[in-house]
C-alpha cells in the first residue's frame, strides 16, 4: 500500500509473482511518463511535474525490488 501524501510506503505481505507484476506495471508507468516528457516539453507549465511522477514510482520500483 503507498501513500503518496504522506511520504510513506508500507507493504503487506505479497508473493513474489505480484511483485513481478508490480514492477512490470511500475516499468511501464515511467516508459508512458517518458514519453510523455518528450512531445510538450515547451509547454510543461501546463502539465503535472513529471519528474515528481518518475521519482515516486522509481521508489516504489526500489522498495519491490529490495522486498
Amino acid at each position: 500500500m503507498a501513500d503518496a501524501l504522506k511520504d510513506s510506503y508500507q507493504l503487506r505481505p505479497i508473493a513474489d509473482h505480484e511483485v513481478d507484476e508490480l514492477l512490470t506495471e511500475i516499468d511501464n508507468c515511467i516508459q508512458h511518463v517518458e514519453q510523455l516528457i518528450s512531445p510538450i516539453s515547451l509547454e510543461l507549465d501546463k502539465f503535472p511535474n513529471y519528474d515528481d511522477i518518475l521519482i515516486e514510482l522509481e521508489q516504489l520500483r526500489n522498495l519491490l525490488e529490495n522486498y
